[in-house]
């Protein structure tokens, strides 16, 4: 008897599972893909990398339109808005790390879009700081493939966590899947809908406190994206309700993100008092055509300042 016989039923059924991997897997991630790119908002941002990104939490990813700001302003390259809910990307070390993966090179100067406002730069005072970094896309390995395969393996959106999930895409008509990562809400929601929503922000906006950690990690994360291109913080326009609920809850916010602004030599364009020019889906996010026309708005006010730089 040689050496290698104890170790050959292994080696085979080693084999063997490697053969059927690779049968089987294809078929597997072409099947999943399908059926998840349009019901699943987080999946698409999970499967490239781009040279400009959008940033921030649920406000931001339902109202840029990355396709449309990348042809306003003429960009080559991809876009993505890498925007996801607020229990999942506030501004802090985990997702710091995570956007610097996401980020490839091109040959023009990125674009970085960071959508600013007192909620993805707060605390939940009953949390502990950084909580976000348990959620499960903080470990994936694989965060630039397409299709993710670890992504379905791993059933990263096996939980409802955001309201974005409240209702699945796939039985909800106000959903609806753009390029880029952008997720558009068609129809603005009922006057029932609303008043609960208010309800919600009232009760949330009790446990939020003002977060010297993230406002830091913003910091680095400007300090990090303005040595590879051009950044600007935007805070978005709101109803008169939630702007004057974060004043309550952060009101010095619009001093801090000046004294950022400054300090790194970037733009930081408010338009939370701009409401009445966008139609809205909630008193948070835009609807689609509320999206479209404040993405518009947005670059040509960045047009205007990139040509003052030059």
């Amino acid at each position: 008897m040689s050496w290698f016989d104890p170790y050959k039923a292994v080696l085979t059924f080693l084999l063997k599972s490697l053969v059927l991997g690779m049968i089987v897997l294809p078929p597997y991630a072409q099947v999943s893909h399908n059926q998840v790119k349009n019901v699943d908002c987080f999946y698409p941002k999970l499967t490239h990398s781009a040279e400009h990104l959008i940033l921030g939490i649920s406000r931001a990813a339902t109202g840029i339109a990355p396709e449309v700001l990348k042809a306003e302003l003429g960009l080559k390259g991809r876009m993505l808005n890498f925007a996801f809910v607020g229990a999942v990307t506030p501004y802090g070390v985990d997702y710091h790390q995570l956007v610097r993966r996401k980020i490839s090179k091109g040959k023009e100067t990125p674009v970085f879009i960071l959508s600013v406002n007192p909620d993805n730069l707060s605390q939940n005072r009953y949390k502990a700081l950084w909580s976000e970094g348990a959620h499960p896309i903080y470990d994936l390995f694989l965060v630039n493939i397409n299709p993710n395969v670890e992504y379905f393996l791993r059933k990263i959106r096996r939980k409802k966590s955001t309201i974005l999930d409240n209702d699945p895409p796939e039985k909800n008509e106000s959903f609806r899947f753009f390029e880029g990562g952008w997720m558009g809400l068609k129809d603005r929601k009922g006057a029932e809908s609303l008043e609960d929503e208010a309800a919600e922000i009232d009760r949330i906006s009790t446990k939020k406190i003002p977060s010297p950690e993230r406002i830091q990690a913003l910091s680095e994360l400007i300090n990090a994206l303005s040595k590879r291109g051009t950044v600007v913080l935007v805070r978005m326009p709101v109803t008169s309700k939630v702007r004057r609920k974060e004043t309550q809850i952060f009101p010095g916010f619009n001093q801090e993100m000046l004294q950022l602004a400054e300090q790194y030599k970037v733009p930081f364009l408010d338009y939370s008092e701009r409401a009445e020019a966008y139609s809205f889906f909630d008193a948070n996010h835009l609807n689609v055509e509320g999206a479209i026309a404040f993405t518009h708005d947005l670059a040509q006010d960045i047009k205007t300042i990139l040509r003052s730089d030059h």
